[in-house]
């Protein structure tokens, strides 16, 4: 097990389901990494030293929330970099 790549695979199973409605189906486009992560999550080690998906939502929507923001501040610069 990877103790690096577990938890932003799940970082990314979270946000996947909570921010993008499971935009990307893991299982069919990313089949090998669906397993590894099925095979790593139900590992006891990952599951009693893993955040839970409530806690992870909430932090990734204060993230979000907080990148808008500064999104919001910024110039608009589209004159400067026409499509």
């Amino acid at each position: 097990m990877d103790s690096q790549l577990a938890p932003t695979l799940n970082n990314l199973q979270t946000g996947l389901e909570a921010f993008k409605n499971n935009e990307i189906d893991l299982e069919k486009e990313y089949p090998a990494i669906a397993e590894y992560m099925q095979v790593v999550f139900s590992r006891p080690s990952f599951q009693l030293t893993s955040l839970p998906k409530s806690i992870l939502e909430e932090e990734w929507e204060k993230a979000r929330n907080r990148l808008i923001a500064f999104d919001s501040k910024q110039p608009d610069m589209s004159a400067y970099f026409p499509q």
